[in-house]
């Protein structure tokens, strides 16, 4: 394959040989591309510097209040989850209109380790809210 080069104006990649190189594209090297490449795939975006060059922008990181957010809502989601499993919205409406019967004290069991999950994520400092795994099953036994 020939050389790579970056355009900026649509940002792409274009190969020679293989795709018309638009005026004002700059060369990359292999190891350049390879290390965007890796980068877009580490969640980052390929932008354009003030010479036109390709740089990789990660987006910032959240703060410590909205990874908390996030995860308490993950906990949530996760609980809502457990509970499907064992017994379904369609379970529970039948059961509220005597028609069956569903496991009361798993549900409870449930929504009282949610809470401690969340009392939990709540009291941990930054670092240790960026490990919490709402989805061990730790937190649910």
């Amino acid at each position: 394959m020939g050389k790579i080069y970056f355009g900026k104006d649509p940002i792409a990649i274009y190969h020679e040989g293989v795709n018309t190189i638009p005026t004002g594209a700059v060369e990359i090297t292999k190891q350049e591309f390879d290390a965007l490449f890796e980068a877009q795939r580490g969640g980052a975006t390929i932008q354009a510097d003030k010479k036109g060059k390709p740089i990789a922008v990660f987006p910032p990181s959240p703060s410590a209040s909205t990874l908390k957010d996030r995860l308490v809502r993950l906990v949530k989601s996760e609980a809502f989850r457990r509970i499907e499993l064992i017994a379904p919205i369609w379970k529970q409406l039948n059961a509220l209109r005597g028609q069956g019967t569903i496991d009361v004290a798993a549900i409870d069991a449930i929504r009282a380790n949610s809470n401690k999950a969340e009392q939990a994520l709540l009291a941990m400092n930054d670092e240790q809210s960026q490990l919490f795994n709402p989805l061990d099953d730790k937190w649910w036994a």
